[in-house]
């Protein structure tokens, strides 16, 4: 045992006072080491407690409806599993699709950006609704709040490594929606 521990552990002598004689309470070894085990275990069961109780909570739940009801379009990418490089690159272009080419828009709330983790219950729907397989990117449109259609960008993992030819196929995605004509693809 570590050299402090072992200070709290040894007995004190009795210190005097006013003619009244106390003692400084210590603790055995053997109460420390189950007072020591209890408190992990304590620990372990109410960690376990908040994961179960908190699962529907704030679980990354996202909610389908738009955030304003200006809202035109709302573009998904709809996360699963783990990430490789290709799926990460997924991510990032078209973020960055939006951020070059769509900043006011996103600005003015007329397009809106979501991940999302469908591997979470509160998320299943996603696949469901979007008939969804794998990751994809899924333009959702909306009018008086209310959704319309949608389109799962179907050249996504054909075009990923080609950045410029991905980012063009993404951004005339967008813009067609938003202009309400059909889709380039």
């Amino acid at each position: 045992m570590s050299t402090c521990l072992n200070f709290y552990l040894q007995p004190r002598p009795a210190v005097a006072g006013a003619g009244v004689q106390h003692t400084v309470p210590t603790m055995s070894r053997t109460s420390f080491q189950s007072l020591f085990t209890t408190l992990v275990l304590l620990f372990a069961l109410g960690s376990m407690t908040y994961v179960v109780l908190s699962d529907g909570a704030d679980s990354g739940a996202v909610d389908p409806a738009p955030a304003t009801p200006i809202t035109e379009l709302i573009v998904y990418y709809m996360d699963m599993g783990k990430d490789c490089t290709t799926c990460q690159n997924l991510e990032s272009y078209t973020r960055e699709v939006l951020e070059t080419h769509f900043k006011s828009e996103l600005a003015r709330g007329r397009v809106e950006w979501r991940r999302v983790d469908v591997d979470l219950s509160a998320n299943g729907h996603f696949v469901d609704e979007f008939r969804l397989y794998t990751k994809a990117v899924v333009l959702v449109r909306f009018a008086g709040g209310r959704q319309v259609d949608f389109v799962s960008l179907s050249r996504i993992w054909e075009l990923v490594y080609d950045k410029d030819a991905y980012m063009d196929y993404i951004r005339k995605e967008i813009q067609a929606s938003l202009d309400g004509r059909e889709r380039a693809d």
